[in-house]
């Protein structure tokens, strides 16, 4: 499981440092949409290589698949609408709620247990938050930002949960699929034309972004959910230190910075307090 998950680390990673490059060039919109679509073409080969069928077990499982699709979507659009109006660095910090959204989804729907610790951590990540928010200046990003951290961890943990009836790798596909169905409604075809190399930052992002989330969603399928997060999120730190270093993002570091320690340390506890995954 720990394999997984460092590789989904290091892709999440570089896929962070692309989009936000990518972003200063194209369209939050027109960057979405390459993104899913080159998600789709990379995973729909795979599958065909691999033999995988595309069987779901039931109706209910289909309904599933396809609300997981609609959080997908809407997080897509949130998180790359965020990402075009605010630091990188600011979007560490915050994105952080995605463990307070997890731990509670997994608590109610599967059942995961709460300890002390687990709360403490909870409460050090929302203080952090909460101190950004109301020290920072406010603005559309920070609202898409929580939005987004909102319908990622409700569609993890209906990934979480489909794992069990269905390949991971249809899964990621569906996901990608109905994300780039929904998102083409809101491009048109002659403003992406003609093609030229800034379309390519989104065609890299999605590389590492569609490698990174299927090792995720291998390691959640091996691990609980509450348990695992943490530690993925703890790797944001890496963004902060990355918005400082390669895109200079100097303003409020030193809020960035508190906010950051604060949330890490909550991170910490969180997954350091389990004894073996």
């Amino acid at each position: 499981m720990l394999n997984y998950l460092i590789y989904a680390i290091i892709l999440n990673t570089l896929d962070k440092l692309i989009s936000k490059q990518g972003l200063k060039h194209i369209s939050d919109k027109h960057f979405v949409f390459f993104y899913q679509v080159v998600s789709v073409v990379i995973i729909y080969g795979y599958i065909l290589s691999a033999k995988i069928s595309f069987y779901t077990p039931n109706l209910f499982i289909s309904l599933i698949l396809l609300v997981s699709i609609l959080c997908w979507a809407l997080f897509s659009i949130l998180y790359f609408k965020a990402l075009s109006l605010i630091d990188l660095s600011t979007y560490t910090v915050l994105s952080r709620l995605t463990l307070v959204w997890s731990s509670v989804i997994g608590i109610i729907f599967f059942k995961e247990k709460l300890h002390s610790f687990h709360l403490i951590g909870i409460v050090l990540i929302m203080s952090a938050n909460l101190l950004y928010i109301h020290k920072a200046k406010f603005n559309k990003g920070i609202i898409y930002i929580i939005g987004s951290t909102l319908c990622l961890s409700c569609a993890l943990a209906l990934d979480k949960y489909l794992t069990n009836f269905i390949n991971p790798i249809i899964i990621v596909f569906f996901g990608f699929l109905g994300t780039s169905i929904i998102c083409s409604s809101r491009v048109k075809l002659k403003e992406i034309f003609p093609l030229n190399f800034k379309y390519l930052y989104a065609v890299l992002a999605s590389l590492t972004g569609t490698l990174g989330y299927i090792c995720l969603l291998i390691s959640l399928s091996l691990g609980d959910i509450s348990k695992i997060l943490p530690m993925f999120q703890g790797s944001t730190i890496l963004y902060t230190l990355l918005g400082f270093l390669v895109f200079k993002e100097f303003k409020e570091w030193k809020l960035k910075l508190a906010s950051g320690i604060i949330a890490i340390i909550g991170v910490v506890i969180i997954g350091g307090y389990h004894d073996t995954y």
